[in-house]
């Protein structure tokens, strides 16, 4: 699938240019490879070109060198100014804004932001709208009616098929399809929507006669999801029920009966009327499948349901918006909605005038209006109308009475055509004498188609398709006396826009287009002011059957419309897909693939035929709009996301033309359903990488086959600095101004991170850019501040600011002499304080210096003068003392303030306590400070002398007891 793969692998450095050229073009199968439609005849697939898309080149300056805007075929040309480098921008303007960026496959289908050197370049861009996307043959769902009520506890068609799936490439009779629902499951359903990413099929109920509802009743919107090896049906939601609760109709076919035995006939009165005006019609998917519209039948309104996608399991009653259709003021009629179809944007509704309230063919017209996507409001003027009283081709061309033109819609079974033949049997067909044709051809604007040119195709389904059936009663009869087959006449009509407004087909030809079918008189012709001139002619022109009537009559044309309401065109192929009655067989429906260059079909298909075998109680309904709205069932279209790492030399946040893309840099992706480690992407030599979910073989710069969760949360990873380290991820975000603002600027956060949300397939991301600078050189300064002289120590400490811009993690070593200090700083740390302390004052200048480890990084020095000497003299005093003799003395000093006493004797301190004196003793004390002052005092121990006792005395006799004086 992936060939710009391959091309990717070749690409390195930068294209030389100085005229650039290339074309913008639709990417419908998302290969990156533009693969041109051809001028003229059939075609399998191709590409158109895409006007109206702006193209500017950028010198190195960021001036305009030079513009472009894509023509109608997609085509530019710039012939720039200067000698380049060119950075060349593409911008999708508002009126294209469904358009997204396509697949990357280098030139030959680049990203929305370019860069070229000089010379001569051509550049293709692919752009699409995300739902435009497609496999090449994707299987084809098909609602199938069965008559009989499937619910009924005897029911005998519970177990028919309701909806299958047949191969897209499906031809002939017999096709081995897939059962995807049974009647049981789903009841009659006809508008059907695909949600590729969760792979659910949305079936809406339908009213049609003789054919039952399913549980849901008229409000039924079911689902089938195919995400698992069976498909899995279920209400999705009950529009009459809670929490909507809307009125659609029910009322008016409450008591409605149906048998519950498919090969029992019945009559069904409430079910006639009731088909087109109750109910749901058509249905489709927003864009990003987000929103799922629906045609309410009985208020006349579009009905926006937001079911998420993935679709939520349960809405409330704020996911429903009801929007008004307008009302086109027919005449003598109802304007009834049916189709909606979302196409490059807008929100398309097809409506009918009916002249239903005793109008004439005259007073029925088509009405096509436009909405944009998200809005809640239909302007009340038509993109597109016209009458519908042209000639069709005949519902039977040996019965004429079946009708050769769309009649006003009737509400009694009395308005019915019935055939001027009442045993037309043959080989191969019904022949019992109840059996008689009916119809009444009625349009319904039932589908709305776009083909790759963007010509605008309408399918008209036969509302009597709807009201009649197989073998079944009038609305009167209670017995099958009479049984009747219904007919149809649904038509095909095609227009083109001029520029200006939509111009239907006239005789055969629509836009640049004619078929052979000019002249056969089935189709719209010049319009006049009340209706269409002659010659006229349908360019579809083989929607037809052609048969032998009998063995013995011509092969001629029977049936000349046999549309059955449904069609379909898959982007880029050249086939319109429409269900048809008698495809191949009679008694049968299928589909038939036409070409839209030439309007005649390709190739066709049977889906059922009710007669198989000749049983005369099949439960299909032969060839009365037996089958529903075909749906393809398209894979996502693949997700891509990622782009450039570029070396921002300037260091704007700018992608410059001129500044290279960085190869060898690691990107990871994380987020939901990855790794803990993510996965991850290695640039290539343009600095390009991308993540995706297309398969194919990966390659070191395009991970390819992921598994991404749709709205799921991500990130994408870059390192901080590359390069061996000389380059740093940029801090200038988001910098860039102008229209392309996010496509040209760098994205990650200062940790290298960018965070995103995934979008559905195909919403492209290329704007995950990364930009690197020259990591900028180291620069230091230095704020140095000596402190006071400490006059204990006559030092002084210095201390200072080191100012850091852009330094790595390192260290710095400060130094004063014989002083220094290590200080460690992170990476990016703006500034660092230091001290150094016991430098000697008076010491005069001083140089301060700081060298960091880093090598990047200056050194810094700073010079300054130390403080003045702060030396204080020595000073002492001694207290002298007198002690007796033998007594030891205390001697105090004092004064000694800043330094340390010493005595004579040896000892130390500001007290001196002698030993025992016997004589006068003097000590010196010395006060010496600590910056080597020194003085001394004598302090003095007196002793006094030793005292003598002298004693002398007399005897005398005393008598005891007797007192004696001594003298």
């Amino acid at each position: 699938m992936l060939i710009w793969l391959m091309c990717m692998a070749g690409l390195s450095g930068v294209v030389q240019a100085q005229n650039i050229s290339g074309i913008v073009y639709r990417d419908f199968n998302g290969n990156g490879t533009y693969q041109s439609t051809p001028a003229s005849g059939t075609y399998t697939y191709g590409e158109t070109g895409v006007s109206g898309v702006i193209i500017k080149a950028y010198n190195t300056s960021g001036v305009l060198a030079g513009s472009a805007t894509s023509g109608s075929t997609g085509s530019y040309s710039i012939t720039a100014s200067g000698s380049g480098p060119y950075r060349v921008e593409y911008t999708i303007p508002a009126p294209l804004g469904y358009l997204n960026e396509g697949y990357y496959n280098g030139n030959a289908s680049g990203t929305s932001v370019e860069f070229v050197s000089s010379g001569t370049v051509i550049l293709n861009f692919g752009v699409n709208s995300v739902n435009d996307y497609c496999q090449s043959a994707p299987p084809l769902a098909i609602p199938c009616f069965v008559v009989g009520d499937p619910l009924s506890a005897t029911s005998t068609v519970a177990t028919e098929v309701a909806l299958v799936s047949v191969p897209y490439n499906s031809s002939g009779t017999g096709l081995a399809g897939t059962k995807l629902a049974t009647a049981k499951e789903l009841g009659s359903i006809f508008g059907a929507a695909y949600q590729r990413e969760s792979k659910k099929l949305f079936t809406a109920a339908f009213m049609k006669r003789h054919v039952g509802l399913g549980t849901a009743g008229l409000g039924g919107i079911y689902v089938t999801n195919m995400s698992g090896s069976t498909a899995a049906n279920s209400v999705y939601v009950d529009l009459e029920s809670a929490p909507f609760s809307l009125s659609l109709g029910a009322s008016d076919i409450s008591a409605r009966v149906l048998p519950g035995d498919g090969g029992v006939s019945s009559n069904d009165p409430l079910g006639f009327d009731a088909v087109g005006k109750v109910g749901l019609g058509g249905m489709t998917l927003s864009t990003d499948g987000r929103i799922l519209y629906v045609v309410d039948l009985y208020n006349r309104q579009l009905l926006a349901l937001a079911i998420g996608n993935p679709a939520k399991t349960t809405l409330q009653a704020s996911d429903l918006t009801k929007i008004a259709i307008p009302a086109p003021g027919c005449t003598n009629g109802v304007g009834r909605p049916f189709a909606v179809k979302v196409y490059n944007g807008k929100v398309y509704i097809g409506v009918v005038c009916t002249a239903e309230n005793g109008g004439t063919a005259n007073d029925m017209y088509a009405y096509v209006y436009a909405m944009d996507e998200g809005a809640t409001t239909i302007p009340t003027t038509a993109v597109f109308s016209f009458r519908l009283n042209y000639a069709k081709g005949m519902i039977h061309t040996q019965d004429a009475p079946l009708g050769d033109s769309w009649e006003p819609w009737v509400s009694q079974f009395s308005g019915i055509n019935l055939g001027s033949v009442t045993n037309p049997g043959s080989a191969g067909t019904v022949a019992d004498p109840f059996f008689r044709r009916s119809a009444r051809p009625q349009p319904m604007l039932s589908d709305i188609d776009f083909t790759s040119n963007g010509d605008m195709v309408m399918g008209f389904m036969d509302r009597g398709g709807h009201q009649l059936g197989f073998r079944q009663r009038n609305t009167t009869q209670t017995t099958s006396t009479t049984l009747l087959n219904g007919y149809i006449g649904g038509d095909l009509l095609r227009a083109s826009f001029n520029g200006t407004a939509w111009v239907l087909e006239k005789n055969a030809a629509v836009g640049t287009l004619a078929s052979s079918g000019a002249g056969n008189g089935q189709g719209p012709g010049t319009p006049t002011s009340t209706t269409y001139a002659t010659p006229a002619g349908e360019f579809y022109y083989t929607d037809a059957y052609s048969g032998y009537l009998s063995s013995s009559m011509p092969y001629v044309e029977i049936h000349q419309e046999t549309y059955m309401g449904s069609s379909l065109v898959i982007p880029g192929s050249n086939y319109l897909i429409s269900t048809m009655m008698d495809p191949l067989n009679t008694w049968s429906g299928g589909i038939a693939w036409f070409d839209n260059r030439t309007g005649a079909d390709n190739r066709r298909a049977e889906i059922y035929r009710t007669l198989g075998g000749g049983a005369a109680n099949d439960v299909t309904l032969g060839k009365a709009n037996g089958l529903g709205l075909l749906e393809a069932l398209c894979s996502p279209a693949p997700i891509m996301i990622g782009n450039r790492v570029w070396n921002d030399t300037n260091n704007n946040g700018v992608q410059d033309a001129g500044e290279a893309g960085i190869p060898g840099v690691v990107v990871t992706l994380k987020g939901t359903g990855l790794s803990a480690n993510g996965v991850t992407a290695t640039t290539n030599s343009k600095g390009e990488y991308y993540f995706s979910t297309a398969t194919g073989t990966s390659s070191t710069s395009a991970v390819l086959n992921l598994s991404l969760t749709y709205g799921g949360s991500y990130s994408v990873c870059f390192p901080i600095s590359t390069s061996a380290g000389a380059l740093l991820i940029s801090e200038n975000v988001n910098a860039a101004t102008g229209e392309n603002a996010d496509k040209i600027d760098s994205d990650p956060s200062a940790t290298g991170v960018v965070t995103l949300t995934i979008g559905v397939g195909g919403e492209n991301d290329f704007s995950i850019d990364a930009a690197y600078a020259p990591v900028p050189p180291c620069s230091m300064s230095l704020i140095v501040l000596a402190n006071t002289c400490n006059e204990v120590t006559n030092t002084y400490p210095v201390s200072g600011t080191v100012s850091l811009n852009n330094s790595p993690a390192t260290s710095l070593t400060v130094t004063d002499g014989t002083k220094s200090a290590v200080i460690s700083v992170t990476a990016g740390q703006t500034n660092a304080t230091f001290s150094l302390t016991g430098l000697s004052s008076g010491s005069g200048k001083h140089t301060v210096s700081v060298v960091a480890a880093a090598t990047a990084c200056e050194t810094v020095s700073q010079t300054y003068t130390a403080p003045a000497t702060c030396t204080v003299a020595a000073t002492i005093a001694v207290v002298s003392a007198t002690v007796c003799y033998g007594s030891s003395a205390t001697l105090t000093a004092s004064g000694c303030n800043n330094g340390t006493v010493s005595w004579s004797n040896g000892t130390t301190g500001n007290s001196l306590i002698t030993p025992g004196l016997t004589q006068t003793t003097a000590y010196t004390a010395t006060c010496t400070t600590q910056t080597g002052s020194a003085t001394s005092v004598v302090g003095t121990a007196t002793v006094m002398p030793q005292p003598v006792l002298s004693l002398q005395a007399s005897s005398t006799n005393v008598t005891a007891g007797t007192p004696v004086s001594l003298s």
